[in-house]
């Protein structure tokens, strides 16, 4: 019972990367909804559905003791889990297609490549730490830490978006994602840092995965300005 009880305040620390990311993504989806196509609303609403059940999941099982309705809700969970990786991958082509298209500034064209082989490396975390959840749903330690190391993997895009927001409102600074993306990735970084020293997990797998992902983000404008890597993207996802 004690293990639970490190686990009650988790759905609470979990808002924060849900209210983030619709923060995050409020100019370029929400008030943008109708023109957005199937596969974006597909994606976007997945991504927001799982983050939100990652809230809802500690809660039940821990708070509220209800281990039945966590499981039935888990089921449902691996179903959505597919489609935020599905749809993600998806969402490369049209980061390729916004780089190729005409009148793309370089600086925006380098982050587009760059950003979409982080993309790779984060769905790929992303498919890992779903998989060793539920391989461990009968150890509440380690199933929790997989689940949350996915709030904390996914907290970076919409971060990096309100980043820019609160530089061209509050600032009235030129900047963009390319500029915002690294320190996005160091908040998640220390985040991550924090939330796996507190539950001594900085030595477990999940942290390796964040890890892994920050660093390829580090390397957006290194990989964006590779010749190598965007005739690669261009020939797989254009």
């Amino acid at each position: 019972m004690q293990q639970d009880d490190n686990y009650k305040r988790v759905y609470l620390w979990l808002m924060i990367p849900l209210v983030i990311t619709l923060c995050g993504f409020s100019l370029s989806y929400f008030l943008r909804f109708a023109q957005m196509s199937w596969e974006q609303h597909a994606h976007g609403l997945s991504a927001m559905l799982w983050m939100l059940l990652l809230i809802v999941q500690p809660y039940i099982a821990v708070n509220k003791n209800n281990r039945s309705l966590h499981r039935n809700l888990g089921k449902l969970g691996i179903l959505l889990a597919g489609i935020v990786a599905g749809t993600a991958i998806s969402a490369i082509d049209n980061n390729i297609a916004f780089a190729l298209k005409d009148g793309t500034p370089e600086p925006f064209k380098v982050f587009m490549y760059g950003v979409s082989i982080v993309d790779l490396f984060l769905v790929s975390g992303f498919i890992y730490l779903v998989a060793k959840a539920i391989l461990n749903t009968k150890d509440t330690r380690e199933h929790s830490t997989y689940m949350i190391a996915t709030a904390l993997l996914l907290l970076s895009p919409g971060l990096t978006r309100l980043l820019v927001y609160i530089g061209a409102l509050g600032f009235d600074l030129k900047i963009i994602p390319l500029h915002t993306l690294p320190i996005a990735t160091a908040t998640v970084l220390l985040a991550s840092s924090w939330f796996m020293y507190r539950y001594n997990r900085l030595n477990h797998p999940a942290y390796y995965v964040i890890l892994l992902v920050s660093v390829s983000a580090f390397a957006v404008p290194i990989m964006g300005e590779s010749e190598s890597v965007r005739e690669l993207m261009d020939r797989v996802f254009a």
